[in-house]
């Protein structure tokens, strides 16, 4: 489900970073959703920064169960979403879009855009100009990673957010300790 979408300026394909959302981009709180909770994590803006300066651009993809179990609505986190992507554009980082999967299978029963699915994936490559070979995917989840190597992204295991706790797994192509380490490997490649 599309939650923000800014119409990138390019016609041609362009080299994308997926990213999950919260313990990748911004503190994980639990079911984060309140604007007044957003804090990003240290290098979140130096790393986005850098990758831009070297001609990537961004998506957000996110499951948020917190939908699903009525603990906040999809308004609460479409706010949550645009508050995030004002704050990285404050810092000259531009988000060009932020899918949702809104879902949780012992509430609303499967789908296919809940990660480790990768129809979040689907659905931006066929909104965004995506070019898949150049593109990477920065997750602190197996679930991420797992949706990425689905869609034939390379990816990278973060070790923020849940990172730390994930198993060893030849799924992801480098597990980096925070995101400027993420984008320093990602521009080594």
């Amino acid at each position: 489900m599309l939650s923000y979408y800014q119409k990138p300026l390019s016609r041609s394909p362009s080299s994308y970073i997926f990213l999950d959302r919260d313990g990748v981009l911004n503190l994980d709180c639990g079911y984060t959703h309140k604007t007044s909770d957003l804090i990003l994590l240290p290098d979140v803006v130096p790393a986005l920064k850098l990758l831009s300066a070297h001609d990537y651009r961004f998506c957000i993809i996110t499951n948020q169960a917190g939908i699903a179990r009525s603990i906040f609505t999809l308004e609460d986190a479409n706010s949550f979403n645009f508050q995030l992507c004002s704050l990285l554009y404050s810092f000259g980082v531009t988000i060009d879009a932020v899918y949702l999967c809104p879902h949780h299978p012992d509430f609303t029963g499967a789908c296919d855009c809940r990660k480790p699915a990768n129809g979040l994936i689907n659905e931006a490559k066929s909104t965004l100009l995506v070019d898949i070979p150049s593109s990477w995917l920065v997750g602190d989840k197996l679930s991420d990673i797992i949706a990425g190597h689905q869609s034939c992204i390379k990816s990278i295991l973060v070790e923020t957010g849940e990172g730390l706790t994930q198993p060893l797994s030849s799924l992801y192509s480098y597990r980096a300790s925070n995101m400027i380490e993420a984008a320093h490997y990602i521009l080594s490649q």
